[in-house]
């Protein structure tokens, strides 16, 4: 999805010079941002899963 998006908006702003630089910071940073946050959530759930708290959870179920 957010790689869709920066193709949008790169093909928008593609002779603008300095729009271009914004977003390509834009867009780490807000990559960098989900990575982060999935890799978090992953390992909270890893040490969940550790400690056998998982089992005592009825939300998670597959």
């Amino acid at each position: 999805m957010i790689l869709v998006v920066d193709a949008m908006v790169r093909s928008a702003i593609a002779d603008r010079t300095a729009a271009m630089i914004v977003w390509r910071s834009i867009f780490v940073f807000l990559r960098a941002l989900v990575t982060g946050w999935l890799l978090a959530s992953w390992v909270v759930l890893f040490r969940q899963c550790e400690s056998g708290r998982i089992a005592q959870e009825n939300w998670i179920r597959y």
